[in-house]
């Protein structure tokens, strides 16, 4: 699929999307996928949107497909103690020596749930991610708000 960007000032790229309009973003601030996102296997190129009247949460917005953009909040902003425990085929692909930002997904379909089971992998300094399988136990559809979302969901794993 063919990129849905624009040349901007001097060092920046404008952004098509379909929640946002056009965002001029720096050129610098692409963040390039390991391996596509599941389910959206065309998406290659992503951009963060923070929006003042949105915080906490940011935006990944997709720089191949408009209409493509993710809810993220920082898990440890919802999960203290959030344990991450990757597979040997995840391990492989994230082998950087930085400690990542965790990102959380976000769904706001019936209910505002974060998937925590498969969570984003950022490395910010070299704009880098990859999604991951987390085995710790954690569920595709955690609740983000009210009495559950407090509640420890998992045991701490070795």
């Amino acid at each position: 699929m063919q990129t849905q960007t624009t040349q901007g000032k001097p060092g920046s790229i404008v952004v098509k999307t379909l929640r946002f309009g056009d965002v001029e973003v720096p050129s610098a601030e692409r963040i390039t996928l390991l391996r596509a996102l599941a389910g959206f296997p065309d998406t290659k190129t992503l951009v963060m949107l923070t929006l003042a009247d949105q915080a906490p949460f940011h935006w990944l917005q997709s720089v191949e497909q408009p209409p493509v953009a993710f809810a993220v909040l920082p898990v440890e902003l919802v999960r203290p103690g959030y344990t991450l425990k990757l597979p040997p085929w995840d391990r492989g692909l994230w082998d950087r020596q930085s400690s990542p930002e965790i990102l959380a997904l976000i769904s706001f379909q019936r209910d505002a749930t974060m998937n925590l089971a498969a969570p984003l992998l950022l490395d910010p300094r070299h704009r880098v991610a990859l999604q991951v399988m987390n085995q710790a136990g954690y569920g595709l559809k955690e609740p983000l708000f009210g009495e559950a979302a407090a509640r420890p969901q998992v045991a701490a794993t070795a």
